[in-house]
């Protein structure tokens, strides 16, 4: 019996998370303000006797323009209209995109469209950026994912504002005031002790030095060099 328990308790807790996941949703669902995100809208299919068909995405007004991934079996539709003062070159805003699917999203399974828009500037961290989206199933089925409360039973698909990542500084090479003085030009110069980096201590280094000597070869020892004979002369 209380192996039985626990196996419900198991099954339960990996059915209820399923069930959270189950929602149309935008991953990742954070972002940096005033950064350019790249996401997906995912939608899996809650039916199991009908397949998903449509998908209209509503945007909101402060981020008026997108980029979308081209979806293979999946046409898309773009509405706009026109801005009431232009954003630089920007005279148009986005207000919905559908994605209608031929083959449609089967009842076990799911799928996800690329988006990739820049996130508002001035947007503060914590905030919401919602973007409500309509789920139609091949039953003539509708479900609205417009609810601003993400704890909702249909809550709409939203962007979360985080703070930007600091920059961690690249730490600066420790340097020393007592850096090595260039050493003269010499194929036998040997590298200068931080103690003779000064050009006293430099100068004071070369007066003890020996003077090279000069490279005279020492003569033979034990033998003895005959004089030279005069022309015509034999030598005994």
């Amino acid at each position: 019996m209380l192996r039985r328990l626990i196996l419900c308790f198991f099954v339960a807790a990996l059915v209820a998370p399923a069930a959270v996941v189950a929602h149309v949703t935008i991953q990742p669902g954070e972002w940096e303000a005033g950064a350019f995100a790249r996401m997906v809208v995912r939608v899996p299919n809650e039916r199991d006797d009908a397949e998903t068909t449509t998908l209209t995405v509503q945007f909101p007004e402060n981020v008026p323009s997108a980029r979308f991934q081209t979806h293979p079996s999946c046409e898309r539709e773009v509405q706009r209209e026109p801005l009431a003062e232009p954003i630089e070159e920007l005279t148009e805003r986005i207000v919905s995109v559908t994605w209608t699917c031929d083959p449609a999203i089967p009842a076990d399974g799911f799928d996800e469209f690329g988006i990739s828009f820049r996130v508002p500037e001035d947007a503060a961290e914590g905030d919401e950026i919602l973007f409500p989206a309509t789920q139609t199933y091949s039953s003539g089925e509708v479900v609205e994912w417009i609810d601003p409360d993400p704890e909702a039973e249909s809550p709409a698909p939203r962007v979360t504002v985080v703070a930007a990542e600091e920059e961690e500084e690249a730490a600066a090479p420790a340097t020393s005031t007592e850096e090595a003085a260039p050493v003269p030009a010499s194929s036998s110069a040997s590298p200068v002790s931080p103690q003779a980096s000064s050009p006293s201590a430099w100068r004071s280094s070369a007066s003890r030095r020996e003077p090279p000597r000069p490279n005279v070869a020492a003569p033979a020892q034990g033998r003895r060099r005959a004089p030279a004979l005069p022309p015509g002369s034999c030598q005994r």
